[in-house]
């Protein structure tokens, strides 16, 4: 496990998590500040997302997950008014251990434990990832948009932990689901929950079918 110090972007309804891209547009004052010092150092951005109940993210300090995943800058444009739009990878997940004192910066920064991915058992990975791809066909089956649109042959050639990450990144979870599968210590068990995940989602729909169909009749 290192150690390091990042600039801390909390957003309500947003994870991220290792291996995945994600767009950004940054228009608050103390968000273009942060985005401006990144791109002056390391280009590292501190991903986290809003306990539910705290508010509004623009408030000072809205309490944050611990957890959450760094995001390298790997393209950004600057608009002519200051704001930005960012593509930031994602690299690592964090532990946040203590917010730093702001100093002269508007934004948030705090020493965080940097957190390795690791596989887990390899026969159960295999034996659950079988599992998730079952329900995937069964989601795409059923639903529409984005996850109707998942490419089951090109997801199925990817290293595990790729394959898990962005299908949490990609699916239509709530945010609580989704920060539950950050947080999960291994890739075996972000696989287990997010079988679980799907398992009871298509359940719930399965079940909002039938009930729609005896109204019917």
């Amino acid at each position: 496990m290192d150690f390091a110090e990042l600039s801390i972007f909390p957003l309500d309804s947003t994870v991220l998590y290792p291996d995945v891209v994600l767009p950004l547009h940054i228009f608050e004052p103390r968000y273009r500040e942060m985005t401006a010092d990144a791109l002056e150092g390391d280009h590292l951005i501190g991903m986290v997302a809003l306990r539910a109940g705290v508010g509004d993210e623009l408030a000072s300090a809205p309490s944050v997950h611990e957890i959450g995943c760094a995001g390298r800058i790997t393209r950004h444009e600057r608009l002519p008014d200051g704001r930005y739009h960012l593509l930031l990878s994602a690299t690592r997940r964090f532990r946040i251990l203590e917010e730093l004192p702001r100093g002269a910066h508007h934004y948030r920064r705090a020493r965080v434990a940097m957190l390795d991915e690791v596989l887990g058992d390899a026969q159960q990975v295999r034996f659950v990832r079988a599992r998730v791809t079952e329900k995937l066909a069964e989601v795409a089956r059923r639903a529409r948009a984005s996850d109707a649109e998942l490419d089951l042959a090109q997801l199925g050639a990817l290293a595990p932990g790729v394959f898990v990450n962005r299908l949490a990144q990609g699916l239509s979870l709530p945010a609580a689901e989704k920060q539950t599968l950050l947080e999960a210590a291994t890739i075996e068990a972000r696989l287990q929950l997010l079988d679980g995940m799907l398992a009871f989602h298509l359940a719930l729909r399965a079940g909002s079918a039938s009930a729609a169909s005896q109204r019917v009749h």
